[in-house]
């Protein structure tokens, strides 16, 4: 779904860029919006898994709270429920260590020219950019797209932007820190150009650039029973991880509702 966006990302930098807003298309309660447009709610709570290629790391845990921000949270929901999810296998496209890295934008072109409009509108902030939160960069017009910013430390200027933390990263965060920063990164609107040109762009230009490679949904009370996280071995144990049963890979009583871990390798984790 196609929107056409300028967007504040770094303290540094102002980049312009074309984006996409997405809608789930699974899972959820639908919702109908005053202009017809139906979407599907996010759970209050779920987790979203995602195994990298770096090598010998742990994968990301991001913990989902939709209570913080709920239009962030029910686009990001639709992100990673689409089949396939719209950041597997795509790229951390920007990294400024030590600061803040950003991916949602898909490696595929074609998903990421969707037709129709995000009908999603930004979030107020209830709770600020402090390290390992992550929020929707904002936008003059309002609406949400792809683009999501995880922050590596504090970052007071992203709460003057009114970027709008729906959640937090568990474990994982060493494997961030690691990312590496792209050579392209310094090019002129860096997203569009990976928005229009996707992977074979992107990895023409760095072979070597961080990428996801699979992406898991963990939500509470769906899908009909216990689902079984096939990904990598995760860092620390349920104290760490919050809602996941444990760090062993047995089963865990929230509904692989997205992304099977064995799709597309899933072998960053080590």
């Amino acid at each position: 779904m196609v929107l056409n966006v300028n967007i504040m990302l770094s303290v540094l930098l102002i980049l312009s860029y074309s984006m996409v807003g997405v809608h789930s298309l699974v899972g959820g309660n639908p919702v109908l919006l005053e202009n017809g447009t139906e979407y599907f709610r996010a759970p209050e709570n779920f987790q979203v898994i995602l195994e990298t290629n770096v090598p010998s790391a742990c994968p990301v845990v991001l913990n989902v709270t939709r209570s913080l921000a709920p239009n962030s949270t029910d686009n990001f929901w639709g992100m990673a429920t689409f089949r396939p999810p719209i950041f597997q296998q795509s790229a951390f496209y920007s990294v400024v260590p030590g600061s803040y890295v950003e991916f949602g934008v898909s490696g595929d072109p074609t998903l990421n020219l969707l037709e129709g409009a995000s009908p999603m509108q930004y979030d107020k902030p209830s709770v600020r950019n402090t390290a390992g939160t992550f929020s929707f960069a904002t936008k003059p017009d309002q609406s949400l797209g792809l683009q999501v910013v995880i922050n590596l430390r504090d970052n007071p200027n992203f709460d003057e932007l009114e970027m709008a933390p729906f959640g937090k990263v568990v474990s994982g965060l060493a494997t961030l820190a690691r990312l590496r920063t792209p050579s392209f990164q310094a090019l002129p609107d860096v997203a569009a150009k990976y928005s229009a040109g996707g992977n074979s762009w992107l990895l023409g230009l760095d072979p070597l650039a961080s990428m996801i490679t699979a992406v898991t949904v963990l939500a509470p009370g769906g899908g009909g029973g216990a689902a079984v996280y096939r990904g990598a071995r995760l860092c620390g144990g349920p104290a760490v991880n919050g809602y996941l049963v444990d760090a062993a890979l047995q089963d865990s009583p929230f509904s692989n509702l997205a992304g099977d871990s064995d799709t597309g390798g899933g072998g960053g984790g080590g």
